[in-house]
């Protein structure tokens, strides 16, 4: 990103890959209202760490986003995830072979992450236990100010996902043009105007998962 003049440098918005709440979420469950279950025993990773206090949650949900089951708190007191959280949820369903998905609530961040990871519904079926659980991992998107001089500076990203596009306001400088990097190898048209940077492919490119200079 090319500027007039540097002084701070505020992300405004982000991907929408998560959204803020001022309070958890209220997911609830309904134990009754389906026919089949199956039992998930998973960790949660995080920008690379396992992850899980007090007040996080962890919920399944089907394609019209209702809530199929909550997440409970659980830490195994051996093997080798001793003293680490994991989560065992009961998944609901009344049709074999349902695409579940999930989300995770983090109380620290106060932001509800969609996990990458879904779950084919296995009527009575067990995956993961507390000695091999499963590995669900949130779908986020970090940047970094990086290289920075008194008229230029690098975002760079780290995701766990394709990026198809992206838009960011940027606040406290004079940005005069954005260019380069990864998004332009993936053939992005670049834009920036009145201090919001706009990347996107019109030819459905994208910037595979992991990290670079944006």
């Amino acid at each position: 990103i090319k500027m007039g003049s540097l002084y701070r440098l505020i992300i405004c918005s982000l991907f929408c890959l998560s959204m803020i709440y001022a309070d958890p979420p209220n997911w609830q469950d309904n134990p009754g209202g389906y026919e089949f279950t199956s039992v998930i025993n998973t960790i949660i990773m995080h920008s690379g760490n396992q992850v899980g206090v007090e007040g996080d949650m962890f919920a399944a949900f089907d394609e019209n986003d209702n809530v199929r089951g909550l997440g409970i708190q659980l830490i195994p007191s051996f093997g080798p995830n001793a003293d680490l959280v994991y989560w065992e949820i009961t998944a609901r369903s009344n049709v074999v072979s349902e695409i579940l998905t999930f989300k995770y609530y983090s109380l620290v961040d106060d932001e509800i992450y969609t996990i990458i990871e879904n779950y084919e519904f296995d009527p009575h079926g067990i995956l993961g236990d507390a000695i091999n659980p499963a590995v669900f991992n949130t779908k986020y998107i970090e940047l970094n100010f990086t290289n920075s001089t008194s008229t230029s500076i690098d975002i760079e990203y780290e995701t766990t996902t394709e990026i198809a596009g992206f838009q960011f306001a940027i606040s406290g400088v004079d940005v005069s043009a954005a260019e380069g990097g990864d998004s332009e190898d993936a053939g992005f048209s670049i834009n920036s105007n009145n201090n919001i940077i706009i990347g996107f492919s019109l030819s459905g490119n994208v910037i595979e998962k992991g990290s670079g200079i944006l």
